[in-house]
């Protein structure tokens, strides 16, 4: 229950332990588990360092450079709403959140995807660089499909899941990766996260 969060429902809460009492399939395999940010091919490609610098420490006050904020702001502008089927609300960004063997390979694959451009923001298990300033070693968590589902499900128990209001209005149909988040730092640091939490316990790290 520790690795549930407070704000669960109560049919997400049971949908996420009955996934977790199910016994691990003999088809997972290892891998990882991938963040991209898509954004409208009418604008400018999302530049990869202000994909991650959505996720990076916030810069000393005077630092210099834009701050991840207003990124956000000038990407999230034109997708007011559901970046989906149109229309108007709260800004939001689209994220694409699912599992791969090998992330690269991925990005790609998916350059574009229905009228959306993909820039990676981060991808799981996290590496940070150590005391040399280099990225360490990638590694695989063990079960990458039962993570991936794990994460799906309190996603879309959250309201986030784009499939779960709408079909796509390029192809028509429902992209199950796909997921709306409140245009702001702290909104895919919520993501972040959780993603974060589900990898940690498939790695068999304590719940934090």
């Amino acid at each position: 229950m520790s690795l549930i969060p407070a704000s669960a429902s109560p049919q997400t809460a049971s949908l996420l332990l009955s996934e977790l009492a199910k016994p691990v399939s003999q088809l997972d395999e290892p891998g990882y588990i991938y963040m991209f940010w898509l954004t409208p091919e009418d604008l400018p490609s999302a530049p990869t360092d202000a994909a991650r610098d959505l996720l990076a420490p916030p810069a000393r006050p005077g630092a210099g450079g834009r701050r991840p904020s207003d990124v956000i702001a000038s990407y999230a502008g034109a997708s007011r709403g559901s970046p989906v089927g149109g229309g108007r609300g709260p800004r939001k960004l689209l994220l694409k959140i699912g599992r791969a063997t090998n992330v690269q390979r991925r990005l790609n694959e998916w350059q574009r995807q229905c009228g959306y451009d993909l820039s990676l923001i981060r991808y799981y298990p996290y590496v940070s660089a150590g005391a040399t300033g280099l990225p360490a070693t990638p590694r695989k968590m063990p079960h990458s499909h039962k993570v991936e589902r794990l994460i799906h499900i309190e996603l879309a128990g959250a309201g986030l899941r784009v499939a779960d209001r709408e079909k796509c209005a390029s192809c028509g149909r429902e992209h199950r990766e796909w997921f709306e988040v409140a245009a702001t730092r702290e909104g895919v640091q919520a993501v972040d996260e959780l993603v974060r939490r589900w990898v940690d316990w498939n790695e068999g790290k304590p719940a934090r």
